[in-house]
C-alpha cells in the first residue's frame, strides 16, 4: 500500500491499492478498515465505507469492494444491515 501525494490528511485516509503486492487487494483494503476500526477513527455502530466511496477513495472495482465487505463480515469487523448499510460490529474481534 502506498501514500501518493496526501495533500495534509492523515495517514489512514490516504491510502492506495498495490496491484504488485502479493495480497491481494481487497485484503489491503480491508487492513484499512481495521486499522481505522482499532484507531477509533471508526467506532462501534459507525457506518463503514459504501461500495461507491471504496471505489472513489481507494480506485477500486465494485467487485472488490464487496469482497471487502464480504471479507470484513467473515472477519467480524462488520454487520450488515439489509436496506441500509454495513457497521462496525458492537461485538469487534480479538485483536491478534
Amino acid at each position: 500500500m502506498g501514500t501518493g501525494g496526501c495533500g495534509g490528511i492523515t495517514m489512514l485516509e490516504c491510502v492506495t491499492v498495490d496491484y504488485q503486492a502479493d495480497i491481494p487487494p481487497y485484503q489491503q483494503v480491508a487492513a484499512i478498515i481495521v486499522a481505522r476500526i482499532q484507531s477509533g477513527e471508526l467506532q462501534p455502530g459507525d457506518a463503514v465505507p459504501s461500495v461507491a466511496r471504496m471505489m472513489q477513495e481507494f480506485g477500486i472495482a465494485r467487485t472488490t469492494a464487496g469482497k471487502v465487505l464480504a471479507f470484513l463480515r467473515e472477519q467480524g469487523w462488520i454487520t450488515v444491515v439489509r436496506g441500509w448499510g454495513s457497521f462496525v460490529s458492537r461485538d469487534l474481534p480479538p485483536v491478534t
